[in-house]
């Protein structure tokens, strides 16, 4: 039988539970980002009008529904 001293045993429960709430917070993270990053997808800024919109068609200069000016397809920051 594994025997523990009280401190011991206070120390690997509290431990134990730092770990878990680690883990937890990780893995909150991770689904926080990639739901981000799904969000921006198609997400475009005319350079022109500043007007940010979706577009889902892929096309490889879409038109912007503010000012009808062409808009490159850039990766916007999360910032």
């Amino acid at each position: 039988m594994i025997r523990f001293e009280l401190h011991e045993l206070l120390l690997v429960y509290a431990g134990g539970f730092v770990l878990a709430i680690f883990l937890a917070w990780w893995a909150q993270s991770i689904v926080r980002s990639s739901r981000e990053r799904r969000a921006l997808k198609n997400v475009l800024r005319c350079g022109f009008c500043a007007h940010e919109f979706r577009d889902e068609t892929g096309t490889p200069l879409p038109r912007c529904p503010s000012c009808g000016g062409h808009v490159e397809r850039k990766v916007l920051s999360r910032l």
